[in-house]
């Protein structure tokens, strides 16, 4: 089984893409962490304590993903299963903002999540990007359902960034995809001849 993380800033098509490629090759998926229940962390963060407590909330939606998971393997045999964001969002949004907040902890929580056994580890990531202007576009009349820092442009940067040098650093498949003038169908082709889901 290949497990397949989706990632990337908001409005790159990630959500988008996982609908279709489940309408259209039947294959199963985990919702985004945005997608449960549970009481957002304060931001931004302003104390090294406060970073943590706010990395704990994941903890425990990172946990229901793996109960999810669990679910789907109990109930068949999937050759691939997708994952609409997966920890590394986590450690790239901490990345993203240090120069909003100032606190750098990175390589003590990258070191965490590593050592976690708590955490879906995805075999492939497949890397959505979107330029500022196209992402202010597409987002136009939904602005406020996002913080701020997330339509930031140094901010997404800095994320892509830090996914791909993570990715590399780890030996971690991925495809990068650029989806300012592609449609959701070609982005879907692509995804699907990288990682043969059928």
């Amino acid at each position: 089984m290949s497990i397949i993380a989706i990632e990337g800033p908001c409005a790159a098509g990630k959500s988008s893409c996982i609908q279709q490629l489940t309408r259209r090759s039947g294959v199963h998926s985990i919702r985004e962490y945005n997608d449960y229940s549970y009481s957002p962390p304060t931001f931004p963060p302003t104390s090294i304590k406060m970073t943590w407590d706010g990395m704990k909330i994941f903890e425990t939606l990172e946990e229901q993903r793996l109960v999810d998971l669990g679910n789907i393997l109990e109930g068949s045999n999937p050759t691939h299963v997708l994952l609409d964001r997966s920890f590394l969002t986590i450690l790239a949004f901490r990345y993203g903002i240090i120069p909003v907040t100032g606190i750098n902890i990175q390589e003590e929580i990258e070191l965490h999540w590593i050592n976690s056994s708590l955490k879906i580890l995805p075999d492939i990531v497949i890397i959505l990007d979107v330029s500022h202007s196209q992402q202010l576009k597409r987002v136009y009349h939904i602005r406020d359902r996002y913080l701020p820092i997330l339509l930031d442009q140094t901010f997404n940067l800095r994320s892509v960034q830090y996914m791909i040098d993570f990715c590399t650093r780890h030996r971690i498949r991925y495809l990068y995809i650029d989806t300012d003038e592609k449609s959701i169908k070609d982005i879907c082709h692509r995804i699907a001849d990288y990682t043969s889901l059928r």
